[in-house]
């Protein structure tokens, strides 16, 4: 009797235990953050208004990671925070531009960025200081930050290095992407995306729709590792 007792109190702790290391995370609501990989408005060398350079909106990977999202949750909304002049003045940037696009209840924050940091003066306080802000935004938010998907980025060590140190060390899931960065998952010259062919190689450059989908992926499989059995990965193909 004593034993089965002792062996029931011990299987309750192991429950509870687990239970509050591996909460479920429930996505209905999100923001985006990041630079053209997320979003870019029409120019000369693009003619989406979406992920560069996903053929159509439906094929970014923002847009893939949210009918993830979609087809777990009753309801999912989500705002993308397009974030390149933070890249190109980190050092000088006004960080409450980025308070418009918190409400203050966010389940999760993405944020996706590092490519367009040339100058890499004061970058590690600059990323911490600018973490910090967006939860202060979104406290209760679980915050994803992934690394570099363009190889051919400037320091790219360095800075995927600062970006892995404050992910942890700001509670961050940390999402490594560079080793994505191949051939099959970039865009090309030549290609055609909403009507307009693909002729300069920044945005040939970019991750082509396999390259969206991995990044989606890559991302999910790291919120359903979190969140156990409530994510799961049946609309990634």
């Amino acid at each position: 009797m004593k034993r089965t007792l002792l062996l029931l109190i011990i299987a309750i702790c192991l429950y509870s235990c687990n239970k509050n290391e591996s909460p479920n995370l429930i996505v209905k609501k999100w923001v985006a953050v990041g630079n053209s990989i997320t979003w870019h408005p029409i120019n000369n060398n693009w003619a989406g208004e979406w992920g560069m350079a996903a053929t159509s909106i439906e094929n970014d990977y923002v847009h893939i990671l949210n009918q993830n999202f979609k087809n777990n949750f009753d309801s999912v909304s989500f705002k993308i925070d397009w974030a390149v002049d933070w890249e190109t003045n980190h050092p000088n940037y006004d960080l409450s531009y980025f308070d418009k696009f918190f409400d203050g209840d966010e389940d999760l924050v993405v944020i996706r960025l590092g490519e367009n940091v040339k100058d890499t003066t004061n970058f590690e306080a600059d990323f911490r200081h600018l973490i910090q802000h967006l939860k202060h935004l979104s406290p209760n938010a679980k915050f994803v930050i992934t690394g570099i998907f363009m190889s051919d980025s400037n320091d790219l060590k360095y800075k995927e290095t600062i970006q892995k140190k404050i992910a942890k060390s700001e509670n961050c899931i940390w999402v490594p992407i560079n080793q994505l960065d191949t051939k099959e998952n970039r865009n090309f010259i030549g290609n055609t995306v909403n009507g307009r062919t693909i002729e300069n190689q920044a945005v040939a450059d970019h991750p082509g729709d396999k390259g969206m989908e991995a990044i989606a992926e890559v991302i999910f499989e790291s919120l359903q590792k979190k969140g156990k059995s409530i994510l799961t990965l049946s609309a990634i193909r």
